[in-house]
């Protein structure tokens, strides 16, 4: 049962993350006015890191487990059925991509 709630909400924010992407994407593409032309590419850039994240997310479905002084990060999503070191290589980018996307949101906040 556990397993199963975990699926249903890792799906479901997966499912939120992509939508809330893809809906920045479009609204940013159709709906930027002239004077925002570029701040409008900070923003484009910014979902597009996000969208890259949430696939990612998918992707791993990583389960992080702490003894001091070990992390480890357990992937039981669909790379497994690629090879160990894709769900690594893609952890380790879910952590370059989260320091990219706040690194973003920090540099809008300045610039506006």
């Amino acid at each position: 049962m556990v397993a199963s709630l975990h699926m249903i909400l890792h799906y479901l924010f997966v499912l939120f993350g992509l939508t809330a992407n893809m809906t920045s994407i479009v609204v940013i593409l159709r709906k930027t006015p002239q004077a925002l032309q570029e701040y409008s590419v900070l923003l484009l850039n910014l979902a597009f890191v996000e969208l890259f994240s949430v696939l990612n997310h998918f992707l791993v479905d990583g389960r992080i487990f702490y003894s001091y002084p070990t992390l480890m990060c357990i992937s039981a999503g669909p790379c497994r059925v690629i090879a160990g070191r894709f769900c690594a290589s893609l952890a380790a980018m879910m952590n370059v991509v989260m320091i990219h996307s706040s690194t973003l949101v920090a540099i809008s906040f300045w610039y506006r």
